[in-house]
């Protein structure tokens, strides 16, 4: 099954991630080669050709659709979870596994999520009961 599609506001995300994401795909045994077409002068800005800094959002759900669609596997995140490694993810990969509490862990996404994608914004409300 497909993923929806992305909200209509344009947004991006790193290309850290991404590389991050082909990374533990290729670990779980889908060929890096696969990838190629969707990589290639998919940036924006000055200088698509060259490496992008961000890709377009819509690179994210096309790069799971693919990921899911050569595995084979309707697993496959999982197993790419269990090759990711801090470096995956950019600082949120470095900041999360150091926080001493669930709440502190959302608090530092809603801080650095625009890092890795900027697309919608996150936002930790809590009303404590005294």
């Amino acid at each position: 099954m497909a993923q929806a599609p992305p909200p209509a506001r344009g947004f991006t995300v790193s290309a850290d991630l991404i590389q991050g994401i082909i990374e533990c795909a290729c670990q779980c045994s889908v060929p890096r080669a696969r990838f190629a077409d969707l990589i290639q002068g998919g940036g924006s800005g000055a200088n698509a050709s060259a490496t992008p800094a961000r890709y377009s959002g819509e690179l994210i759900f096309k790069l799971w659709d693919r990921i899911v669609r050569e595995s084979g596997d309707p697993i496959v995140s999982f197993r790419m979870a269990l090759v990711a490694s801090a470096k995956t993810f950019g600082v949120l990969g470095h900041i999360l596994p150091r926080c001493a509490t669930v709440l502190d862990a959302y608090r530092q996404t809603e801080r650095y999520a625009a890092l890795a994608s900027q697309g919608r914004t996150c936002r930790w409300c809590s009303t404590e009961r005294r």
